[in-house]
């Protein structure tokens, strides 16, 4: 059920005048209703997990597994992963995007300022480059570019007078559940050290009958490496940020399928 996030601001103000303990900007009152509500998102799991411990009831409503698991089902989404090399991204679901174009010279680093450090820190960026033929052509993280605060960095001298764009993706992407190829085979989640274990012995060597992952920083490396496509996930999203602007209506309460309504 969606909140209106004005009517719990006017609520908290007058609590606050009431026990004279001064004024709460709108500024701080996002950032602590968004700490709050992660809190509480973030408590459905612990007590998912703590409630499969004990024994279970069939009840119709009672079900404590069950209820848990309808708040958590909310948020549940699949989504394709992204191939930029050498590994995997994670889904993208929100579509909120920033970006800035950037006119190429001869030189190597460009100075990102539309862009925030915190959105750039906050969400998936990826870098294309116009070709001969006008074409935006993606360039692979780490080999083709890199980003150093707001500082871009090309690893090649790129030809002048060409559209380079920085894109960033907002992340709502919280929790990853399982990975899949090709919609039918699973891939199983080893850690650095099980997979080199793995690759001693040509019984156990990952294949693309019998691939594995491992995971960094919403970063999917499977193997074998030949896997480039067809690779999708389940995952978890966070809920919508506790936004109070002037001439907005929010949502305290997290869903990721509602968006902000203006008035």
């Amino acid at each position: 059920m969606a909140i209106n996030v004005n009517q719990v601001y006017q609520t908290v103000l007058l609590i606050l005048n009431k026990e004279q303990r001064g004024y709460l900007t709108p500024d701080e009152f996002n950032r602590i209703g968004a700490q709050v509500q992660l809190e509480i998102f973030e408590s459905y799991f612990e007590d998912l997990n703590q409630q499969l411990r004990v024994p279970d009831n069939d009840s119709e409503y009672s079900d404590r597994i069950k209820n848990t698991q309808e708040k958590i089902a909310l948020f549940q989404e699949a989504g394709t992963c992204p191939y930029v090399g050498p590994y995997f991204g994670v889904p993208t679901v929100s579509g909120t995007t920033t970006s800035q174009t950037f006119n190429t010279t001869t030189a190597q680093q460009y100075v990102v300022t539309t862009i925030t450090a915190d959105e750039l820190d906050a969400g998936q960026p990826s870098v294309t480059l116009e070709d001969a033929n006008g074409v935006q052509q993606p360039l692979a993280e780490f080999t083709d570019w890199t980003i150093s605060g707001l500082t871009l960095s090309l690893t090649n001298i790129p030809t002048a007078g060409r559209a380079l764009i920085l894109t960033v993706n907002e992340f709502d992407f919280y929790k990853l559940g399982t990975v899949i190829h090709k919609d039918e085979t699973p891939v199983q989640y080893v850690q650095p050290n099980e997979l080199l274990e793995l690759n001693l012995s040509p019984i156990t060597k990952p294949s693309t009958s019998f691939p594995v992952y491992r995971y960094k920083d919403r970063q999917i490396f499977v193997s074998p490496s030949t896997i480039q496509s067809d690779l999708s996930c389940s995952c978890v999203l966070k809920g919508l940020i506790v936004k109070l602007l002037a001439g907005y209506i929010g949502l305290f309460t997290p869903c990721p399928s509602i968006q902000d309504i203006p008035t």
